[in-house]
């Protein structure tokens, strides 16, 4: 079997600089690449048919490669179109030395690729290349302004596929840190793991390779006192999955850490359907676009040969269309009758309202004609206050007076009373004097 190599990774992981490496080491990634732009400007290596057929597959399931959920749902309709025409792809690379496909999505669509691929008599060469989740969720912010959470599970959930998908076959982890830090003894240890010969040798394009790797690719960079982009409750699984990815660099660890790691995210994506109803709601809608679009494809491929096939089925969906006809009579009548209970509904509520107003302006009459009064009576208050603040003033002045008038008499009579004293004391003793001598001779003379 001829080898054909696979570069697999999420978005802005690096995976267009290790294509881009190993097409200087001589691997083919085909003649409709597409084009470089700003946020790549050394190119994307990747097959612009290959490409088409990734995002038709997508479109046909309901999904996208932003799409987080993709896991979560069967993906197997549209599979055999999508077979088919990748088999007539890897035809065209027949004489290719080294064949070779990047696509990041390919990390969750490998499993279609590997029985195609099988089929054209063609070994997997799998490199699984990984960068910090931070800076892919910071590089997702800048170009697509995605949330931190989302970019980290989209990260989780790539290199997890990649990693599930890619078992049992030949494969090279890669760092982007390695990459960028030195291109040439990557790809020679990529070569070693592989057992592939690159077309062109090391040596030959080691200066090209470290002219095309440089560290001006990085963009963003998780390291220094700026703190790095919030994962939210991705986070945690992404950290795990980060020291998987380190230590499967030089040895991968056992099959069960990583599949630890993917029932740590689908609880995760369970936890986070509220925040997924939107786009659930955007895929449902895909998925009844992709089911017509597939619908209209196989009538055309099946037009010729299946005509009275194609009658029955038309017969078929006018009577769909008479039985929807017929929903929708039924339904619009229920509408009518339901828009006719909302009007008097509508009414009945305006009258409520109306009733309410007049109530509402009665009871501001009556605390307004209950405030003149309260104003009113404080006044009269405030007015009687004064006035018995006056009077007490002047009974107290009153009292002042007759407590005077009462010292003084007192006074008086004190003295009239001292002189009464002195009046008794001289009349008794001049009676004494004069009563009392005289009976004490009558005494002395008998």
């Amino acid at each position: 079997m001829r080898d054909c190599l696979l570069i697999l990774g999420m978005h802005r992981s690096g995976t267009s600089a290790m294509a881009g490496a190993s097409a200087i080491a001589g691997a083919s990634f085909g003649e409709h690449l597409v084009e470089a732009q700003e946020d790549n400007v050394r190119g994307y290596f990747e097959d612009r048919r290959v490409l088409s057929l990734h995002e038709e597959y997508l479109a046909a399931i309901g999904s996208s490669w932003d799409d987080i959920v993709l896991t979560r749902r069967p993906n197997r309709l549209g599979e055999a179109e999508f077979r088919g025409d990748l088999a007539g792809l890897l035809e065209e690379w027949a004489n290719a030395p080294l064949p070779a496909v990047k696509d990041p999505r390919l990390s969750r669509l490998l499993d279609l690729w590997l029985p195609v691929l099988e089929k054209a008599g063609m070994a997997p060469r799998i490199v699984v290349i990984h960068r910090d989740q931070h800076e892919v969720a910071e590089s997702l912010a800048r170009r697509d302004g995605f949330a931190g959470e989302k970019s980290g599970l989209l990260w989780a959930d790539h290199v997890l596929s990649a990693e599930r998908s890619s078992r049992g076959f030949t494969r090279a982890f890669v760092s982007y840190d390695e990459l960028l830090s030195d291109p040439v003894a990557t790809l020679e240890r990529v070569e070693q793991q592989l057992g592939v010969d690159w077309p062109r040798s090391l040596a030959e394009s080691a200066a090209e390779l470290r002219s095309f790797v440089t560290p001006e690719l990085r963009h963003c960079r998780n390291e220094g006192p700026r703190r790095p982009l919030d994962l939210g409750r991705a986070d945690r699984i992404c950290t795990v999955i980060a020291d998987l990815l380190t230590s499967a660099d030089r040895e991968p660890p056992p099959p069960e850490s990583f599949d630890e790691a993917g029932d740590s995210l689908l609880r995760t994506f369970a936890e986070i359907d509220p925040l997924v109803i939107p786009h659930l709601l955007s895929v449902a809608r895909r998925e009844s676009e992709a089911a017509l679009w597939l619908a209209s494809k196989r009538l055309e491929g099946d037009f010729g040969a299946r005509t009275e096939d194609l009658s029955a089925g038309l017969a078929a969906s006018a009577q769909q269309r008479a039985a929807f006809e017929g929903r929708i009579e039924k339904i619009a009548t229920q509408l009518e009758a339901t828009s006719n209970a909302a009007s008097e509904i509508a009414a009945e509520l305006d009258r409520h309202a109306t009733e309410s107003t007049e109530r509402a302006r009665s009871v501001d009459q009556s605390l307004d004609y209950l405030l003149t009064e309260i104003r009113s009576l404080s006044e009269q208050l405030r007015a009687l206050g004064a006035n018995h603040l006056q009077r007490i003033g002047a009974v107290e002045s009153r009292a002042g007076t007759l407590e005077s008038r009462a010292g003084a008499l007192e006074s008086r009579v004190n003295r009239h009373e001292s002189l009464i004293e002195r009046l008794r004391s001289s009349l008794f003793g001049r009676l004494y004097r004069r009563f009392g001598g005289t009976s004490r001779r009558a005494d002395s003379d008998s």
